[in-house]
């Protein structure tokens, strides 16, 4: 069944363990609506679903900041031949247990995505990310850690985002924006950093950590007055050891 790995604490640091959850009051809202389709961008219903994937039946698919977990639950039901959610939030793990339905194929971990993946090379044969780790780590430290788990020839296909709410478009140098994110109903606020890059800059740093870039698209708004966020997908696959 779809479970939650309590022993993945062991996968990070006493610092990481004793950090607040930065995402704890984000899990106590309401999850987006359920479509019934994988989505990719910020506005439910536009943009591909899980044709963007590739195949996805008898493979090893590892999602890196899963949330709410539904993104996973869709791939599962379409026969992949084991799933697993990864993400730093103790309460997003817990809110994907309940709002997913039991599969024999699903499973989510709590714990740092870059030190899981170095930690259990799963030879996964897909591993992604919707505005999820890839977003919130920083690139040097999770491509190679991604590549690690990857099987050889494994596909990366990532969702990041390009231009914000106001319309700030993406960083052409390899930096983070920090976010302010509310600690639950305390009041108080933390930082969070948020890598927002260019694809150009996208496609050096894949390059660079072992990647073949094949494709990649810009996800926009739908034509709605106002709406600026747009989403880029890119895929990648794991190149033969350099």
């Amino acid at each position: 069944m779809s479970h939650f790995d309590i022993t993945a604490h062991s996968h990070t640091s006493a610092a990481a363990d004793s950090a607040p959850d930065l995402w704890q009051q984000y899990a106590q809202g309401n999850p987006p609506p359920d479509n019934g389709r994988m989505e990719w961008a910020c506005y439910p219903g536009s943009g591909p679903g899980t044709e963007l994937l590739g195949p996805v039946r008898g493979c090893r698919v590892i999602e890196v900041g899963s949330g709410f977990g539904r993104n996973l639950a869709h791939i599962a039901r379409r026969g992949a031949a084991s799933c697993t959610g990864i993400d730093a939030s103790v309460s997003m793990t817990e809110r994907a247990i309940q709002l997913n339905a039991l599969l024999p194929n699903l499973h989510y971990v709590h714990g740092d995505a870059s030190t899981h993946l170095r930690q259990n090379l799963a030879g996964a044969d897909l591993v992604y990310s919707v505005y999820g780790a890839v977003d919130f780590t920083a690139p040097d430290v999770l491509l190679p850690a991604i590549r690690l788990g990857l099987a050889e020839m494994g596909r990366l296909v990532l969702a990041t985002l390009q231009f914000d709410q106001h319309g700030q478009p993406p960083d052409t140098e390899v930096r983070p924006r920090t976010m302010l994110v509310p600690l639950g109903r305390t009041g108080r606020q933390a930082e969070l950093q948020r890598w927002v890059l260019d694809e150009s800059v996208w496609r050096r740093l894949l390059d660079r950590h072992g990647f073949t870039v094949t494709s990649s698209r810009l996800i926009g708004p739908p034509d709605a007055q106002g709406l600026t966020e747009s989403c880029l997908v890119m895929t990648a696959l794991k190149v033969l050891s350099r």
